[in-house]
């Protein structure tokens, strides 16, 4: 552990299901999921499906369950990244495989 933790800070562990893991072609963010955290006790959580702007590969559907049909009328990322900046807004930042999620 790098540090010590403040339990009484606001903590949002936060992780995202993809397309794919190529931004660079294409692949997008089609589910976030967050849960924050205040002195050790669970207080609010976050989870939403994303329209994706393109087919779920077979590949990645396998992966996180999530098929082309689940998607159809959620929001556009445009419609759910102000509502998950208010949400983890003033908090520190979990991720669970960050290096895949700042990707």
């Amino acid at each position: 552990m790098i540090g010590s933790v403040n339990r009484q800070e606001r903590y949002v562990v936060l992780d995202v299901e993809t397309t794919g893991l190529s931004p660079w072609k294409g692949d997008r963010v089609i589910e976030i999921g967050a849960v924050a955290i205040e002195g050790g006790d669970l207080m609010d959580e976050f989870s939403t499906l994303i329209q994706a702007p393109r087919a779920i590969p077979f590949s990645a559907s396998q992966i996180h369950g999530i098929t082309d049909e689940m998607l159809i009328g959620r929001p556009t990322p445009e419609e759910v990244f102000p509502a998950l900046d208010a949400f983890i807004r003033d908090s520190i930042l979990v991720a669970h495989n960050a290096q895949f999620d700042l990707a």
